[in-house]
């Protein structure tokens, strides 16, 4: 019988936390056998179905199905409420695009993202992705359909994943290298390879006004100044690092994969352009020098391998190390 349920890595204070609760659970005196029975006869209610989410949200299951249910049987003024705000708030990572929950969130996205900001298209966007995974586990291509189908509903928003990215997330779990390699190659060429230095850096820069806009309102006056500093630091140069990471993630797989020369050659281009956005980043300029050597520039190949151990130095370079002594003897460097 399951009393309580928790996951993750977590600070002492948390763990004592989750442990007093779990003790609590375990002398309930309504344990959830009881609340499961009752359900049977009191489903319809909308009163307990909140109790029996709540119960169930404290042992780490599921409500996506009770979630609809409870949207079923409430009047239509609210289905905005402040209490479906905090169901939402506990169950929109959950969701699936074709659940009520989606739906109505989807239909009122205006009048939630006062109550919920800037989650209202994260939940939206779990919702696709889950339906995608769903979708691959089974290879359901029709199931896809729906997920990209709801996908094109959800208003546009720069934290959103693009189309190519859903397709990728399908492609990779199934394996399909061919329909990846379509859409990720798509995505670097009609997306990341277009969008200007200047325009990334516009982005960075708002986002450092927006940071210390929050600072001046006193939003992170619990931080101390090395806390703020470290923090504003990671930010400087944030959209910098996405678009070069999101770059460097497809040149890995396409490394890894493909032996064909022009495919590694547009994976060279988009590495080159990681190493625009950030020179000395170690990850990437060891991505370009494998790449250099998959398509035979050895020579060049090893300086730019010198060159990301110059950067590191002598500490946690180890896997540089082995790379390089792979290189210098003429051995593969790639899995496959």
């Amino acid at each position: 019988m399951i009393f309580s349920r928790a996951s993750g890595y977590k600070e002492a204070k948390d763990f004592i936390a989750d442990s007093k609760s779990a003790l609590a659970n375990m002398n309930d005196p309504k344990p959830i056998a009881v609340w499961e029975k009752e359900y049977i006869e009191q489903k319809n209610n909308p009163a307990f179905l909140l109790d029996y989410m709540n119960k169930r949200s404290k042992l780490g299951m599921s409500n996506a199905m009770l979630f609809d249910e409870y949207l079923k049987l409430i009047p239509k003024e609210e289905l905005t409420s402040d209490i479906t705000v905090k169901i939402y708030m506990k169950e929109g990572q959950q969701m699936r695009v074709n659940s009520l929950a989606f739906e109505n969130l989807l239909n009122n996205q205006n009048k939630y993202f006062g109550k919920l900001f800037g989650y209202v298209s994260i939940y939206l966007q779990a919702a696709v992705l889950n339906t995608v995974y769903d979708a691959a586990k089974s290879k359901n291509e029709q199931l896809l359909a729906t997920a990209i189908k709801a996908y094109d509903q959800i208003s546009e928003n720069s934290a959103l994943k693009r189309k190519d990215e859903i397709y990728m997330e399908y492609y990779q779990r199934t394996e399909e290298t061919d329909n990846d390699l379509k859409h990720a190659t798509n995505f670097c060429n009609n997306y990341l390879m277009k969008m200007s230095i200047d325009s990334i850096d516009k982005k960075d820069q708002l986002i450092l006004q927006s940071f210390e806009k929050h600072i001046s309102s006193g939003a992170f006056s619990k931080l101390d100044s090395t806390s703020l500093a470290q923090l504003k630091t990671d930010l400087t140069h944030v959209e910098r690092t996405k678009i070069g990471e999101s770059l460097n993630s497809i040149v890995w797989q396409v490394f890894e994969k493909m032996t064909y020369k022009s495919v590694l050659q547009d994976a060279l281009r988009w590495s080159s352009r990681s190493l625009e956005l950030s020179p000395k980043n170690v990850a990437w300029l060891d991505m370009y020098a494998n790449l250099l050597y998959k398509l035979g520039q050895k020579e060049q190949a090893i300086a730019k391998e010198e060159e990301a151990l110059r950067y590191i130095g002598k500490k946690d370079n180890k896997w540089l190390e082995e790379t390089l002594t792979k290189m210098k003897a003429g051995e593969k460097t790639w899995k496959n």
